[in-house]
């Protein structure tokens, strides 16, 4: 079938181009979505961020650990983004997003508080940092941000 033929010229593709990171990102969701063979899928993603640096596929490697509840592993991967990328804010974002979405809100403040280090007169962050302090009910502090 057409599917069939498709299926095996992706993993020709990513037999011969193992390192592009487009293709990575295809066999990954072909592994994932179609074939669904999630294992053949993060072995994808562990080998290509081994080897080389790509944001986009380093989310994608933490997003497959958390949805598999390994959550140590994919705040490891996010931090290995941060720790090649320092100053630069948007590294920083999956980062505060998933201790935001976990409500770890004092994890959430701390990089948010790297970021405005960084680029102190960016108000979104500092936004962000308000409303951690507003979920934690830390009305004082949540003003303070605000009013920055």
């Amino acid at each position: 079938t057409k599917i069939d033929s498709a299926i095996r010229i992706i993993k020709k593709l990513y037999a011969g181009n193992g390192d592009n990171a487009t293709i990575v990102q295809v066999m990954a969701q072909l592994y994932k979505q179609v074939l669904r063979e999630p294992d053949m899928s993060l072995k994808v993603l562990e080998t290509y961020v081994k080897n080389n640096l790509s944001s986009p596929i380093s989310n994608m490697l933490a997003d497959e650990y958390f949805e598999r509840n390994e959550g140590a592993k994919g705040v490891a991967v996010l931090k290995n983004i941060i720790a090649a990328s320092p100053f630069d804010p948007d590294s920083y974002t999956p980062l505060s997003r998933h201790f935001y979405t976990k409500q770890q809100y004092d994890s959430c403040i701390y990089y948010l508080k790297e970021v405005a280090a960084i680029s102190p007169y960016n108000h979104v962050t500092q936004s962000d940092i308000a409303n951690c302090y507003l979920q934690k009910n830390d009305y004082g502090n949540a003003l303070a941000y605000y009013k920055k």
